[in-house]
């Protein structure tokens, strides 16, 4: 007979490891044994599409602070080594936290600048937009230039007191003339709906996709009449070059074991410029009217795909090397 110790060692062997192995067999343990799961495509089958996109950001707006990020990334780098002095994961956790802190700071006026420019330049659709961040600084610089640029909105994030969570979200249902919702995707990312909204922008990513996912659905769920379209900003050579792939391979390990049946990895790859009108109406190509709404997305792709745009011309192939289809390219007349 096999004593406690040995099954415990077999038990060690087999399923504990950094990331996920024998998927396989913990699916059909957790199906057979104690898990019942229905996906939301098949409980609301009317529920209109939701398409994603991801733009790497580049240009003057981030290559002017990239110094301050530098020390924090190398810091990262070493922490991150076999045999580092500091500790194991915990001392590389820290290090990311803080390269975490640093990139939110160097991005902050580059994503503000895509989404104002980009989602509410003269003549653009008078389309409701939800913007997530994680840092109050992003989200305030996000507010400051909300307000400049004569725009209503709401804000919910940590501060927010409760009672007055629901008000905001009814005033942004309601009021046309609230167009911009600026949201912490930890503090508003669950428990409130925003489907007045057909587009949804990350400032910032999160280490949890579930959470990022979540987010996603305050504006994709019951209520909703048109199609969603979910904007990913990422910037390279920053915390993202590690959290991004990280986001990726934490959704390919739930979809293993039937968690999950999003992913960002079948994406196509393509080079914008947002530089005038013409880019502009590049971006309002993806927006077509909808019966019965103010704007709907026409959505021919599945939630899954996500169509990768580059702000800047510095394009780098191997910055993203688990997106690994086609590039297109759209250049300018």
């Amino acid at each position: 007979m096999l004593s406690q110790l040995s099954i415990y060692n077999i038990a060690v062997k087999l399923y504990l490891a950094k990331g996920c192995t024998n998927s396989d067999e913990l699916s059909a343990v957790l199906f057979k044994r104690l898990m019942i799961r229905r996906l939301k495509a098949d409980v609301l089958n009317d529920l209109p599409e939701k398409r994603r996109e991801v733009v790497f950001l580049s240009g003057n707006n981030i290559n002017d602070r990239m110094k301050s990020l530098q020390k924090a990334k190398q810091a990262y780098e070493e922490s991150s080594k076999p045999g580092f002095s500091g500790g194991t994961g915990k001392a590389a956790h820290d290090c990311l936290l803080e390269y975490f802190s640093l990139t939110g700071i160097v991005k902050a006026a580059a994503v503000s600048s895509h989404i104002l420019d980009n989602f509410f330049f003269p003549d653009a659709p008078p389309r409701k937009v939800l913007i997530f961040a994680h840092h109050s600084i992003v989200l305030d610089t996000l507010q400051v230039e909300v307000d400049k640029r004569g725009l209503k909105s709401i804000r919910i994030d940590g501060k927010t007191p409760a009672k007055d969570r629901g008000p905001l979200c009814d005033a942004f249902q309601n009021k046309d003339d609230i167009r911009v919702a600026i949201l912490s995707v930890t503090a508003a990312g669950v428990g409130i709906t925003l489907t007045a909204a057909t587009v949804v922008i990350f400032a910032e990513i999160h280490f949890n996709p579930g959470t990022l996912v979540q987010a996603e659905d305050r504006a994709h769920r019951v209520g909703q009449k048109d199609s969603v379209y979910v904007q990913y900003l990422i910037a390279k050579n920053t915390s993202d070059d590690v959290m991004w792939p990280m986001v990726q391979k934490k959704l390919d390990v739930l979809s293993k074991v039937n968690l999950s049946s999003d992913t960002f990895r079948d994406a196509e790859k393509s080079h914008m410029h947002f530089a005038d009108l013409t880019n502009q109406r590049r971006m309002s190509e993806f927006f077509v009217s909808g019966s019965g709404s103010t704007v709907a997305l026409d959505c021919k792709e599945t939630a899954s795909h996500a169509p990768v745009v580059v702000l800047g011309d510095d394009w780098d192939d191997s910055f993203e090397d688990s997106i690994p289809t086609k590039r297109l390219r759209h250049e300018e007349p």
